[in-house]
């Protein structure tokens, strides 16, 4: 029984040209439904494996979590003794983990609540909890928080309390003129948790934008250290976790397992509903690709309306197979390769122009790290567009040095 679906019949040569058994044997794992198929596959994959390889690829892409339990359940008498040992241990290290910032999540939005500062967690251990049902099978090392911009200075304030610092260095100018062209405030506390607080989900340039009042008004609950959590809908996160992939060139397979561990945790996802408001937004493209890549890399099974909708854009199958082709060979877009790949995701000309725009605008508009890195009075802002390649040159120098 072939594992993965016959569009990817040269996969399994691929896989092994570049990293061998190892790549295919944690696409199996992660997998949301493993039959008898995918778990003889496992069984006959463990005994090819380097597993000094295996456990360096699952930590880059996240999904050590999910190998280690898929290897336990499965097969653990052909698992070297030391391998699961120390796959164990990473594994209840990161649950412990996870639960801390789990809890630290759940009185952050206790304390806003007594404020009554409505917020939406979503990543982070919402994301584990809505598509996995738990938070044990899914790696997060921060917290994402939709607030709405206005309650941003007394949220910060409130977690400054708490003991978090701004990681940004800001004049009470520079902040205020970070916040207009931002799109989330990053805070940090001396135990390594850090919270994202966010006005919007995606920023300007993707020219489309889900944080609209209609994702405030149909929200999920879900259940997180015995209190009920506001996240996404599952219609809503599906359409985030594919923008949010492409975004980033899906550097991470960690990304990709969401999307079939979503689909699978809910049935009843509305997928003509899912179709309406990513053409509403200009993201069908965005939503077929992120849906592909994950059929291709993982199985999932995707309604007969998706399949249709993917064959009649061979954009999407041309972009899918790109970014398939980078996450496997673990060679990770640079920006000029990201924005290429971006610029063909948009359906429009007019989305096209304005990231072209924001590409360009953000190439030579000083960053909160340029601001941060020389401190200037107000009246010699301008000066930031000569600090920031300056910067950017002693940097590469030293990064050059280091090597």
């Amino acid at each position: 029984m072939k594992v993965l679906e016959i569009s990817q019949s040269n996969l399994a040569s691929e896989q092994r040209s570049s990293s061998g058994a190892e790549i295919d044997l944690i696409l199996n794992c992660c997998r949301p439904d493993i039959d008898s198929g995918t778990a003889k596959q496992i069984k006959n994959l463990v005994h090819e494996i380097n597993w000094e390889n295996l456990i360096q690829i699952a930590s880059q892409h996240l999904v050590t979590s999910l190998v280690y339990s898929r290897l336990k359940n499965i097969c653990p008498e052909a698992i070297p003794r030391e391998v699961l040992q120390k796959l164990q241990f990473e594994f209840r290290q990161l649950a412990l983990k996870n639960l801390e910032i789990t809890q630290e999540l759940v009185t952050i939005l206790d304390l806003f609540a007594i404020h009554n500062i409505p917020a939406i967690s979503f990543k982070g251990p919402a994301l584990a909890a809505l598509a996995y049902g738990t938070t044990t099978m899914r790696q997060f090392y921060d917290l994402d928080i939709l607030i709405r911009q206005s309650d941003l200075v007394l949220v910060k304030n409130l977690l400054i309390e708490r003991g978090y610092k701004s990681l940004w260095q800001f004049t009470p100018e520079q902040e205020a003129a970070f916040i207009k062209t931002w799109l989330a405030y990053n805070l940090e506390r001396e135990d390594g948790i850090c919270v994202d607080l966010h006005w919007h989900l995606m920023p300007d340039w993707l020219s489309y934008r889900l944080d609209t009042e209609e994702i405030w008004e149909n929200l999920e609950l879900v259940s997180l250290a015995g209190r009920e959590v506001l996240t996404l809908s599952a219609e809503e996160m599906l359409l985030y976790l594919c923008a949010h992939g492409n975004k980033h060139g899906w550097e991470s397979l960690k990304w990709v397992c969401d999307i079939p561990a979503l689909i699978n945790t809910h049935p009843e996802i509305k997928w003509e509903s899912v179709m309406e408001r990513a053409r509403e937004l200009g993201s069908e493209r965005s939503l077929l690709l992120g849906l592909l890549l994950s059929k291709h890399l993982l199985g999932t099974t995707l309604p007969m309306a998706m399949e249709l909708k993917i064959k009649t854009d061979g954009l999407v199958q041309s972009l899918a197979e790109e970014a398939r082709h980078k996450l496997l060979s673990g060679d990770k877009m640079n920006k000029f390769e990201r924005f290429w790949f971006y610029t063909r995701v948009m359906e429009h000309k007019q989305q096209r122009l304005v990231y072209t725009w924001y590409f360009l605008q953000r190439a030579i508009a000083p960053s909160p790290t340029d601001r941060s890195w020389l401190s200037l009075p107000p009246y010699l802002s301008l000066l930031y567009y000569l600090v920031r390649p300056l910067r950017l040159v002693i940097q590469a120098l030293s990064n050059s040095k280091s090597k």
